[in-house]
């Protein structure tokens, strides 16, 4: 009745039924929901009763008591136990005081237990005692070490059994050897939705989201039960390759799970249609959220700010997370939304957010600073700019780094534009000239915008400061052209 109870996870429910006269079964199914819930009072106690009842010496009773200290956070006890044992070659114990260490971030000390021939008897480590050291090399990149304990798994013909196969392809997912885990999961005559859940997880990490909608398209063939993970992973692979259609089969399969309305799987699917511009689509997932999180918010307001014409619609979304929630927002909602009254030349809101970026202290934010002066750009008020550096909120140092950081980032030259127009616009030429040695078709877009917008004059006025020839001989060759 007892093990009934605890298969089932009702651990309460077997709890309650200690008052019987207990066996060896009974404190074994005792001590497992014991270990369930973490109760190191009761744990004490059943041990106490173990002693006294003469079963402490029974099958399995040991390595059951090491499980039940360690999982209640008392690895002292968990020692001390095993300690008290005169026999302590015993593999099932030396496996139960190994995952005991593992547990606790003893790594080295597992590690004894399995290299410790005398503490083995001449025993071969057992199952679990391989995939507690299986789960140490994914967790330390240990590559060499698991492929040694790789060669005595397939030694034992143990890389067939789900649980160590299963650990296998999590160290090598961990380890980043890609290659060595799909050839572990071929092998394997029998996968469970662990199986597949970690060769998808690893080409998700690596970011090699065609090989990992592949398998999800294999997971959907073979029935494999889809979790939260699965599907909001692959919603990601989805819109970083901007695959709609992908995306609107795995949306499918969230529908069919009944997953739309959790939260993770919802902005998932949520970013990855505003990812792919699908903002019908997306603003749709948006309302059925049940409880729309800041992610939530920011997904919707990043969409409609990157998708050409809706200005407008991003601004009035953050409108709404300000009436109808608590959010506030971080630096990259608010680069959105600069960006968005910069688009739509919303100069006064722009000048009110800019407020509210320099009272939340994001203003010295590279991202969020580049943002401000390409919008004030878009919006002609020059002035602006200037007084930013007027004020010290920028100045030219900051642009510059604006513009390193972003080159370093890998943006295309297009994008690193207002970081090189606010050095141009402050008369900045030390700046200007170092970078117009990285990027001279950026430098000559700038001027070309100056002389456009009619502030040629401006230039000429401002060039007392510059102390290289070079950079006057320069400019009076560009607008001469």
């Amino acid at each position: 009745m007892i093990g009934g109870y605890v298969q089932n996870a009702l651990s309460f429910q077997a709890l309650q039924i200690v008052g019987i006269e207990p066996n060896r079964v009974t404190f074994l199914c005792t001590l497992r929901a014991c270990s369930a819930l973490g109760n190191l009072d009761l744990a004490r106690l059943l041990h106490h009763r173990l002693l006294n009842s003469g079963f402490e010496s029974g099958i399995g009773i040991k390595p059951m008591l090491i499980y039940v200290y360690a999982n209640c956070n008392s690895l002292k006890e968990a020692e001390g136990v095993f300690r008290s044992l005169q026999n302590r070659d015993d593999v099932s114990v030396c496996s139960a005081m190994m995952c005991a260490y593992a547990q606790h971030g003893y790594d080295d000390l597992a590690f004894e237990f399995l290299d410790d021939k005398q503490r083995i008897g001449g025993e071969a480590p057992n199952e679990f005692m391989l995939v507690c050291s299986l789960n140490i090399c994914g967790k330390q990149k240990c590559i060499r070490k698991g492929k040694e304990m790789n060669v005595i798994i397939m030694k034992r013909g143990f890389d067939l059994r789900k649980d160590v196969g299963n650990a296998l392809i999590n160290m090598y997912v961990n380890c980043g050897c890609l290659n060595e885990a799909k050839l572990v999961f071929d092998r394997m005559v029998s996968k469970d939705d662990i199986s597949w859940g970690s060769i998808a997880r690893g080409y998700v990490q690596h970011e090699d989201w065609q090989l990992a909608l592949e398998i999800f398209r294999k997971m959907i063939s073979e029935d494999i039960k889809l979790n939260t993970f699965i599907l909001s992973s692959m919603s990601k692979a989805c819109g970083s390759i901007k695959d709609l259609c992908q995306g609107e089969l795995v949306h499918f399969q969230v529908i069919v799970t009944s997953l739309e309305c959790d939260t993770i799987v919802g902005n998932a699917i949520l970013d990855m249609y505003a990812k792919c511009g699908s903002l019908t689509n997306a603003h749709n997932v948006f309302e059925r959220l049940h409880e729309k999180s800041e992610v939530s918010w920011g997904a919707m307001i990043a969409g409609y700010s990157q998708q050409h014409g809706c200005g407008n619609l991003a601004l009035n979304f953050f409108e709404r997370m300000q009436r109808e929630s608590d959010f506030k927002p971080n630096e990259i909602v608010l680069s959105c939304v600069v960006k968005a009254c910069g688009e739509v030349k919303a100069l006064k809101r722009g000048m009110i957010l800019h407020e509210e970026i320099i009272r939340g202290g994001y203003d010295s934010n590279l991202v969020v600073s580049n943002t401000l002066i390409d919008m004030y750009i878009k919006c002609e008020s020059i002035s602006e700019v200037q007084r930013m550096f007027d004020l010290g909120t920028l100045n030219g140092n900051l642009a510059f780094r604006c513009f390193t950081q972003m080159v370093r980032d890998g943006f295309v030259p297009n994008k690193v534009a207002g970081a090189l127009k606010a050095c141009t616009l402050n008369g900045d030429m030390q700046v200007f000239i170092v970078a117009l040695c990285s990027w001279m078709g950026i430098i000559i877009n700038c001027l070309e915008d100056l002389r456009k917008r009619e502030i040629r004059e401006r230039w000429l006025r401002t060039t007392y400061a510059v102390k290289s020839e070079f950079a006057i001989w320069l400019i009076s060759k560009v607008y001469k052209r």
